[in-house]
C-alpha cells in the first residue's frame, strides 16, 4: 500500500476530501523524519515505535572474489510494533506465499 491508497481508505472513513488528508499526511510524516533526524524516538500509541539504529563499519569477503572489502558505516530505522498488533491469518498466508517464491 503506497502513499496515495492510504490517503484514499483514510478519506473512505471520514469526511475530508483527499486533498485535505494529503495536508495532514505529508507535515505528520515530516514531523517524524524531523524527529529521527535529531535521535529522538517516535512512539505512537497502539501502533508502534520508531528508532535510528546504527550499524558499525566493518570489513568482509566480496562472495565472488574474495577480495576483502570495506562496508561503511549506515544509520537505519527500525519499527517496533506495539502488542496489541497482530497481523490476521491471511496476511501471514500472503507472506509465507512470497517467502516460497
Amino acid at each position: 500500500m503506497d502513499k496515495r491508497s492510504i490517503i484514499a481508505e483514510v478519506a473512505k472513513h471520514t469526511i475530508l476530501k483527499k486533498w485535505e488528508i494529503n495536508l495532514l499526511v505529508d507535515p505528520l510524516l515530516e514531523t517524524i523524519i524531523k524527529a529521527l533526524e535529531r535521535g529522538e524516538e517516535v512512539h505512537i500509541n497502539n501502533f508502534g515505535k520508531f528508532t535510528l539504529k546504527y550499524h558499525k563499519p566493518k570489513e568482509t569477503l566480496h562472495p565472488k572474489t574474495r577480495q576483502r572489502i570495506q562496508i561503511p558505516e549506515k544509520v537505519s530505522i527500525v519499527f517496533t510494533q506495539t502488542r496489541m498488533f497482530k497481523p490476521t491469518d491471511e496476511a501471514i498466508e500472503a507472506l509465507r506465499k512470497q517467502a516460497d517464491k
